[in-house]
């Protein structure tokens, strides 16, 4: 079998090779080969083929790919600006143009399944490669991605002349073998040797293509998007990975969602410092610091026969009461009086923790009182003991303690049991019955 890998192998390389020879005289002669070349390649069986010699294969045809693509896109640049010559040609204006090459690239987004934005990308990358030579080589030989290209494009944007042509060269040399951000690293680090000014206004430039944006989708949750640059990039990796922990005994979250987790506590931990300090940098409205605020009625608020059981919140819209009330024990609460669906009155805020209060309590516990977090009070609630705050419970040192979300939200269900040791309170599982 691994004589037959290597024999397959060889002949797809003789295939495409054929291909590159025979496209100036007879083109689908050229195509056929390649086809049975291909053909030899991904209907070999794979049982009993040595793993070097599979990594071999993949290596082989992730090189053979890279030059597919940029055939693709110089074939959809060069059909691009033929059917822009023709209308030209005929006195169309430009309009007609642009018309003419929408229809190329369709044609060959039809033809290939590709979706649109890809040939789009194709063409501009085709149309591209004559003002880099050094890098057209590269790409034509699958050594550099369209990706790449990109990268290399944009760095090189900012020189010209000499300087320019040996920054493609060096460029091009280095990026065989990088990924794409690998590759990226080495553009700045090279356009800041060459030209500092340069990097300066490439520098601006992707600062200039920051981007953040949140919306509710219909699934009910909110997505998060981004994209940052320069010491804005580095204070959102700072602050997630601050934030962002190993899980815990019993957890198994994904990389993704650990990463939101650590989002959360990032921005809960900055509006409890706001809140705390009522000062810094995010702006008070109308006498209020920014807080989260939810909205719920009375009698579910009290756990009464027929509530509804939902909350309001203010930005994202409806959440089940049960998933949220045990986040709410230390919150801030304003009663309204609705007439007629018109709010009537509004009392003053008050808070469930006293300062003095919690100041006690997180110095008794320092964290999340169960017997294996580490979760500093910082990032902690108030938890409700014996008494929860919907049986009338009112935060004392002898009704309250702090726990992380996870825990004390197990704590709420039921999932762990308190005892007191010391005159401290402690979160370990119930005793197996």
């Amino acid at each position: 079998m691994a004589t037959g890998a290597q024999a397959g192998a060889g002949v797809a390389g003789a295939g495409v090779a054929g291909a590159g020879v025979a496209g100036a005289g007879d083109g689908r002669a050229a195509l056929a080969a390649l086809d049975v070349a291909v053909a030899k390649v991904v209907q070999r069986p794979m049982d009993g083929v040595e793993d070097d010699l599979l990594v071999a294969e993949m290596t082989a045809l992730q090189s053979v790919r890279r030059r597919v693509d940029a055939r693709i896109a110089r074939t959809t640049s060069e059909l691009t600006r033929r059917r822009a010559d023709a209308v030209r040609a005929d006195g169309g204006d430009d309009r007609a143009v642009d018309r003419a090459q929408r229809q190329a690239r369709g044609a060959v987004a039809d033809a290939l399944s590709l979706p649109p934005a890809d040939v789009r990308r194709a063409q501009r990358v085709g149309d591209r490669l004559d003002a880099t030579p050094a890098a057209a080589a590269a790409f034509d030989a699958g050594d550099l991605s369209d990706r790449h290209l990109d990268v290399l494009d944009r760095t090189l944007a900012s020189l010209s002349g000499e300087v320019r042509a040996a920054a493609e060269a060096e460029l091009v040399a280095v990026g065989r073998g990088l990924s794409r951000v690998e590759f990226a690293d080495a553009c700045t680090r090279l356009l800041a040797r060459l030209d500092r000014a340069a990097a300066v206004r490439a520098e601006q430039r992707r600062h200039g293509r920051r981007t953040a944006s949140t919306f509710k989708a219909d699934d009910g949750m909110l997505r998060l998007s981004g994209a940052f640059a320069g010491l804005q990039a580095e204070v959102v990796a700072t602050a997630i990975h601050a934030y962002r922990r190993a899980d815990r005994e019993g957890e198994h979250r994904t990389s993704q969602q650990r990463t939101a987790d650590a989002v959360v506590a990032a921005l809960q931990a900055a509006l409890d410092q706001h809140a705390a300090l009522d000062r810094g940098g995010a702006p008070v409205r109308h006498g209020v610091v920014p807080h989260v605020v939810v909205t719920v009625d009375l009698d579910t608020l009290c756990d009464r026969d027929g509530n509804v059981g939902i909350a309001e919140a203010d930005w994202t819209g409806p959440i089940v009461w049960d998933a949220i009330r045990g986040h709410l024990d230390d919150a801030g609460l304003s009663f309204v009086t609705i007439g007629r669906r018109i709010p009537i009155q509004v009392t003053a805020e008050t808070r469930n923790v006293p300062v003095g209060v919690y100041k006690a309590i997180a110095l008794r516990d320092g964290g999340c009182i169960h017997e294996t977090c580490d979760m500093p009070a910082q990032w902690c609630q108030v938890m409700h003991l014996s008494v929860a705050y919907r049986g009338g419970g009112r935060l004392a040192m002898s009704n309250a303690a702090l726990g992380c979300t996870t825990h004390h939200r197990n704590y709420d269900h039921g999932r762990l049991a308190l005892h007191w040791t010391n005159g401290c309170p402690v979160l370990r599982p119930p005793p197996p019955t």
